[in-house]
């Protein structure tokens, strides 16, 4: 394929990001009909099949975000040998989509030589190899956009966000269409939880709580948007059957703008966030409380996603934390009457409360994963239910367990799963 001085008119965009074999960038999306394509050497190996919008591109409204899985692997070094291209491709006009200047330099590192490299690098004074380690991100390297973690699971966002790359579930493939979800077995699963509980006379939500990157997906160092199509998909079949599922994901992105809903380094709510989720939940089971304002602490923790930047050294963030709860004019008189952990792993955990003074008189049991947590602090949803309601159960557990909803004789039954395990339909 010659492309040799062909221009597109009306045409702006760049490439930005290799993650993985996905080419991510955005492109202006003029009144025209065109493809893009990644071309590597003469032969199209991807094709960017939808393009979504981003919010670092409000200032240019026709502007959209693409992605494109490549079938062979592709780096950086590719695009600056030449061999690999991203071609927009119209009736009229081929055009070479220009690469974003750091990713360019990306490339220029790969295709130095490593031997020349290490020359050069002794040739440097000690005393400005530590400065021009630290500038680069060899040592201190901090939270620059696109640094990624050691074992290539986390990758550094905008404003200081630390996001899910890859691992188990591979989130960021989510947003491309590159995973696909057996929504029919979920809705079947949803299904007959309510039934079962229906019959029993019990309430039942389902809550399955989105990604970070599908609410801060602007601050995402891959493509993303708000929620990925799996997700709602999910979503919005549920709501058509009926099926008594909180849907969290406006409320969080209605409330990002104002306070921190997500926490820079983990993948876990905030207390804010958490706040916001809980108070879903109570609105679909029809609970309403009023609560005084918590007094706010301040404590440093490591978050799961800091942590695997450990060689940088001090890690910790600055966390708002609620120092408790007071409902009315009773302070919460909590008793942890159960706890329960497995030898290894978490599933299988367990924790009870008693709450003499909850102003909700009922007893819940969920079942559900590190959302809802021990209840040590007010960014876990079990602290919430812990102060709120009169006895709560937690097990840590995706599946639904009939003997224990049959033993404990629940008011309320929460089952809770969260965006990136959809891959995963439970057995029960």
């Amino acid at each position: 394929m010659d492309i040799t001085g062909s221009t597109a008119q009306n045409f702006e965009g760049f490439v930005e990001a290799i993650v993985d074999d996905s080419i991510y960038g955005w492109v202006n999306l003029y009144p025209m009909q065109f493809s893009l394509s990644a071309v590597l050497g003469e032969v199209v190996v991807g094709v960017a099949e939808e393009f979504l919008p981003r919010d670092d591109l409000r200032s240019k409204p026709l502007a959209k975000g693409f992605s494109i899985r490549c079938n062979v692997s592709v780096t950086p070094a590719d695009l600056v040998s030449g061999k690999l291209k991203i071609l927009l491709i119209s009736s009229h006009n081929i055009a070479s989509l220009p690469v974003w200047r750091p990713l360019w330099e990306a490339g220029n590192f790969l295709n130095v030589n490593l031997a020349d490299l290490k020359k050069a690098w002794n040739s440097v004074p000690s005393g400005s190899k530590k400065a021009i380690a630290q500038d680069v991100g060899i040592v201190q390297g901090g939270r620059e956009f696109g640094r990624m973690s050691i074992d290539g699971i986390v990758q550094a966002g905008r404003n200081g966000y630390l996001f899910l790359l890859t691992g188990r579930n591979q989130i960021s493939k989510f947003y491309t269409n590159d995973v696909e979800l057996d929504i029919e077995n979920w809705l079947t699963c949803f299904l007959q939880r309510q039934n079962f509980l229906s019959g029993l006379e019990i309430k039942y939500v389902q809550v399955v709580i989105p990604e970070k990157s599908s609410v801060y997906y602007e601050y995402a160092p891959f493509t993303a948007s708000a929620g990925s199509p799996p997700y709602l998909d999910l979503i919005n079949l549920s709501l058509e059957n009926n099926i008594p599922i909180c849907n969290v994901l406006p409320e969080l992105l209605k409330a990002k703008d104002n306070r921190p809903v997500y926490l820079q380094g983990d993948t876990h709510l905030s207390t804010f966030g958490a706040e916001i989720v809980v108070n879903s939940i109570l609105e679909l089971l029809g609970e309403s409380i009023s609560y005084d304002t918590p007094l706010i602490d301040k404590v440093l923790r490591v978050g799961d996603l800091g942590e695997r930047f450990v060689q940088d050294g001090d890690i910790q963030e600055l966390v708002s934390m609620y120092k408790d709860l007071r409902c009315g004019n009773a302070d919460a008189d909590i008793e942890l009457i159960l706890s329960r952990d497995p030898e290894s792993g978490h599933q299988g955990r367990q924790r009870v409360w008693r709450n003499r003074t909850a102003p909700i008189k009922k007893i819940v049991v969920c079942f559900g994963g590190s959302s809802f947590e021990r209840g040590e602090n007010s960014g876990n949803l079990s602290w919430w239910f812990a102060r709120l309601f009169s006895e709560f159960h937690f097990i840590w557990s995706p599946d639904f367990d009939v003997d224990y909803i049959e033993a404990t004789s629940p008011d309320i039954v929460i089952c809770q799963s969260i965006e990136r395990f959809l891959t995963e339909v439970p057995a029960s």
